[in-house]
């Protein structure tokens, strides 16, 4: 965009305002007909929050998470405490990475590749009950986080603690750039998986550690690349990240390992895998 107002302007459109009139009624400040995106890739992932306020063991607090090309992971309820069917929104979350397609998808006019892609991947989850009743309770400890890429729209994964279904807080990203410790990050086509390890950093041990592991991704020169070609150098890798944190754990990548610090080795002595 290129004022303020040309940005406030998106911002409405990807909220669901009929900012462009496309029902012809004069009015530019109602609800479009059509407001969500395709999930191309983005399988719907259900998570369950128990007995959590005014809902029952037996009517749990029950949300899907799924991703579209509109631009947005979106939060949607799937019944109220009273077990009625709403479905409706509870947020969505907009990565400042896919922003520069919005006005795209707005305008609605071909371009290269003609299909935008924005959050296209599927979203995963860890939880952490830690009484194990089944409803989730952040003044006991619980923890719910949510993990997710955007295969053909970026070189990123994000991390949201959504504890709190109704208050989700970003917790990090991971993001592809030139000297960092995913430098070699493709499109993140890789769907991450959370796991429990436990491992070693030198002397220090950590038992039972959740964690997210991913590759590398795609790189976008094998969309026309019809010989073999030569060896990539991006989306050549595997990586262990802390799962609360995003900080780096382990990476392999063509002929080479890191680890969390200069000098020290990881050592995975049990793995929940």
């Amino acid at each position: 965009v290129t004022s303020a107002s040309d940005a406030e302007t998106l911002i409405h459109f990807s909220r669901g305002m009929d900012v462009s009139d496309f029902d012809g009624d004069s009015s530019t400040t109602d609800l479009r007909s059509w407001l969500l995106g395709d999930s191309l890739h983005s399988q719907v992932m259900p998570v369950n929050y128990g007995a959590m306020g005014a809902f029952s063991t037996t009517n749990p607090d029950m949300r899907l998470l799924m991703g579209s090309n509109d631009g947005t992971m979106h939060m949607f309820q799937d019944t109220n405490s009273a077990g009625d069917q709403v479905g409706v929104e509870n947020w969505g979350f907009i990565p400042l990475e896919v922003a520069g397609q919005l006005s795209r998808f707005k305008s609605n006019i071909a371009g290269t590749p003609k299909h935008p892609h924005m959050v296209d991947g599927a979203a995963v989850t860890y939880t952490k009950d830690v009484n194990g009743d089944g409803t989730v309770q952040s003044a006991s400890g619980d923890l719910v986080y949510a993990y997710f890429g955007l295969r053909r729209g970026g070189k990123s994964y994000y991390a949201l603690d959504i504890t709190d279904p109704d208050a989700p807080a970003m917790l990090w990203s991971a993001k592809q750039s030139v000297g960092s410790n995913f430098s070699e990050m493709g499109l993140t086509f890789s769907d991450p998986r959370v796991k429990t390890i436990s491992y070693a950093v030198g002397d220090t041990i950590y038992s039972n550690q959740p964690v997210l592991i991913f590759g590398g991704g795609y790189d976008v020169n094998k969309d026309t690349n019809v010989l073999p070609g030569t060896d990539d150098t991006t989306g050549n890798a595997i990586y262990i990240v802390n799962a609360a944190s995003g900080a780096l754990i382990w990476k392999v990548t063509y002929g080479a390992t890191t680890e969390p610090a200069a000098g020290d080795s990881a050592l995975f002595y049990h793995a929940d895998m």
